[in-house]
């Protein structure tokens, strides 16, 4: 019997090592290849050194409708990040959390590629981290980017996203190019150059 499972463990850890590489192994997050030549998905999320606090908003207008709420798109608040709003034209929009050190570099060389190209549009979305948490890591790191809070993952999931870091490239509010995995800052220019 011992044998049995011996061998029952190992084809289970091969089948696990397979999806795995399948599922991660690639450059594209599973799931945001879908959002390809589609408008991005709107969302209003708090910024992380502001002082509103709550949870991102991804309702679509008629979502909002629904529910007596406010659609993402016309939420106008100081210190909201409103993604209709401010990422238009070229745009990169970077998924990240705090306990990653690749996620936090990716949001440096972010940070480097703006400072180089001012017109462009960015947003580094710190997903399934509390406000403070990100906030420290802003100061911490000096980021004078946009970075939002989405706190419950709100975001990440309508962006199908899988890792960190993901990065989202669009042009005129349609996604471009989806990458999973640190990118350098040529690489982060790379998509505008091919696409434009």
């Amino acid at each position: 019997m011992n044998a049995f499972w011996r061998g029952f463990t190992a084809l289970l850890l091969i089948a696990v090592v397979v999806s795995l590489v399948t599922l991660f192994g690639g450059s594209r997050p599973v799931g945001s290849e879908n959002l390809i030549d589609r408008p991005l998905p709107a969302f209003a999320a708090p910024l992380a050194l502001g002082e509103l606090d709550g949870d991102a908003n991804v309702f679509t207008t008629a979502q909002a409708a629904a529910e007596d709420a406010t659609a993402a798109c016309d939420v106008d608040l100081p210190d909201a990040f409103n993604s209709c709003k401010e990422l238009d034209g070229r745009a990169i929009i970077v998924f990240w959390n705090t306990t990653k050190p690749e996620c936090i570099e990716q949001v440096n060389v972010l940070q480097d590629v703006v400072e180089q190209d001012p017109k462009l549009n960015v947003v580094a979305v710190s997903f399934n981290n509390t406000k403070p948490e990100v906030a420290e890591v802003v100061r911490r790191q000096g980021w004078t980017l946009p970075v939002a809070v989405d706190r419950d993952g709100a975001v990440a999931s309508l962006y199908a996203v899988t890792g960190c870091p993901s990065v989202f490239w669009s042009e005129d509010q349609s996604t471009t190019t989806v990458k999973l995995g640190t990118q350098t800052a040529r690489q982060l220019l790379e998509p505008f150059e091919t696409n434009g």
